[in-house]
């Protein structure tokens, strides 16, 4: 069944942690790293900046389209988040925008060590989720974010 029409990260990082942003996020996707590069056609877009201190930073957004890959992703941040957490955030209707999107942020520095921890603040990987809720009404969309993370009522 489809949940999510596309499933798009966005992550600010120094040029440092650039490639282990990239592969934390393919990760998600629980296949090895070849194999996504070779059969997935995953690309990231990558911008460059500067901070107010006149240190590097790097934009790194990607996004998933496939049904095959918005599931496993899915399937990975339903087994990585705490109970606690996708309770917490099924909770939260305010994530949601007028598109029917569902934005998380997760810790970055825990994202990298491979934990999902939800945050509202700092260094973060947001993520949002274009429901796939039919019709298109933020009470569908509401419960298809339960079936998202796995918790029911």
């Amino acid at each position: 069944m489809k949940l999510a029409h596309a499933v798009k990260f966005r992550v600010i990082a120094s040029p440092e942690r650039e490639e282990v942003v990239k592969e934390s996020i393919l990760g998600l996707l629980g296949l090895p790293l070849d194999e996504v590069y070779e059969e997935e056609d995953v690309e990231f877009d990558v911008d460059e900046a500067e901070d107010f201190s006149g240190d590097e930073l790097r934009f790194i957004r990607t996004s998933f389209t496939k049904t095959r890959n918005t599931n496993r992703v899915i399937e990975s941040l339903q087994d990585g988040l705490s109970k606690g957490d996708r309770e917490m955030l099924a909770g939260q209707p305010d994530r949601f925008d007028d598109e029917l999107n569902f934005h998380v942020r997760l810790d970055l520095d825990s994202f990298l060590d491979g934990a999902y921890i939800v945050t509202e603040d700092g260094d973060c990987v947001h993520i949002r989720i274009k429901v796939a809720a039919y019709p298109a009404k933020k009470e569908k969309a509401k419960d298809v974010v339960k079936e998202i993370l796995g918790v029911q009522e």
